[in-house]
């Protein structure tokens, strides 16, 4: 293994620690393509350890995020968690919704990066959407806004799945199918431990908020090439 390599992770992880940034969703995903090519995981990064043994591995189970708006956060944390190599599954009380990542460690620490970046980066997305479209239609109820900016959440996390699934494909396409998919393990802990949920309720359909927010969920894995 490269100690070029795991200095280089290291210190896209160091970056990515400012989730306002711009460059830390560039860090992130660099990180995921280095880590899937090379097979590498956290403890190595920190430790410079050997490679990890799947066969070994243990499947985690970590806390993300408690929210109120439960249905739209659930699918963005179901959108990552899917596309990197984990599952999700939220632990509902009466006003509060915890969500929950699993998966091998390594697989874990990219998917709860990236969900948190997507989080924030969709939340800041919206408001500035909120914003405009107040100023376009001053007369616009706060019921209508709301659904409105309901539909272009929808739409950003519609994008942003599409662009994190072309990014898997392209990792596919260069032979690395098996750093991205989800590993055996994980489905069997999902079927030996978890139930399936009620379905959620994301059906907004004003359209022309949510194509808005499609076509800024798809720019997420923009100018991600590695050097």
């Amino acid at each position: 293994m490269s100690e070029s390599i795991l200095r280089k992770i290291q210190k896209l992880f160091d970056l990515a620690s400012d989730v306002d940034d711009e460059e830390a969703k560039t860090a992130i995903l660099r990180a995921r393509d280095l880590m899937a090519k090379h097979n590498i995981s956290e403890d190595q990064i920190k430790e410079g350890g050997s490679v990890e043994n799947h066969a070994e591995a243990k499947v985690i189970s970590r806390f993300v995020k408690e929210t109120k708006r439960s249905d739209l956060l659930s699918k963005l944390c179901s959108v990552v968690s899917t596309q990197f190599r984990c599952g999700y599954y939220n632990s509902r009380t009466k006003n509060r919704n915890a969500l929950f990542i699993y998966g091998f460690e390594r697989d874990v620490d990219i998917a709860e990066a990236t969900f948190h970046y997507a989080f924030a980066s969709m939340e800041y997305c919206s408001k500035r959407y909120r914003k405009k479209i107040k100023i376009l239609n001053r007369h616009l109820s706060t019921t209508d806004a709301n659904y409105k900016v309901k539909s272009y959440m929808l739409g950003y996390i519609e994008g942003l799945e599409n662009a994190l699934q072309n990014q898997k494909e392209a990792l596919i396409q260069e032979g690395y199918e098996l750093a991205v998919i989800t590993p055996v393990k994980v489905k069997e802990f999902r079927e030996a431990n978890l139930v399936v949920g009620r379905a959620m309720n994301c059906n907004y359909q004003d359209d022309a908020a949510r194509n808005e927010g499609y076509q800024e969920g798809k720019k997420f894995t923009e100018n991600i090439a590695i050097d």
